[in-house]
């Protein structure tokens, strides 16, 4: 934090002006924000799976105008291929939620 602000307070040469976010950068941080609360207070009663899953689905989404089967798809090899990975090999705790899983 102190090394922010003494570059916000003493700017180098070469970035003597600071931009202001644009509106459709506000929206993406809202957007993308927003997801990641909303999934902070559902990955207790959903579980890990699911509410991984839906939340990777939204941002890519919204990030990749792409199908959304394919979307469905790589986001779930995602979601499994870390619960693999941290659950079953490392022991990492995920929470289950209402379906157990």
């Amino acid at each position: 934090t102190f090394l922010a602000v003494v570059f916000l307070v003493f700017p180098s040469r070469k970035t003597s002006s600071v931009q202001l976010i644009s509106k459709e950068e506000w929206i993406s941080l809202g957007v993308i924000g927003g997801s990641f609360a909303i999934y902070i207070m559902i990955i207790n009663w959903m579980g890990y799976l699911i509410s991984t899953w839906l939340l990777l689905t939204v941002v890519a989404r919204y990030l990749a105008a792409r199908r959304i089967s394919i979307i469905l798809i790589w986001t779930g090899a995602m979601t499994i291929g870390t619960y693999v990975i941290f659950k079953i090999y490392l022991g990492a705790y995920f929470p289950v939620g209402f379906l157990r899983i």
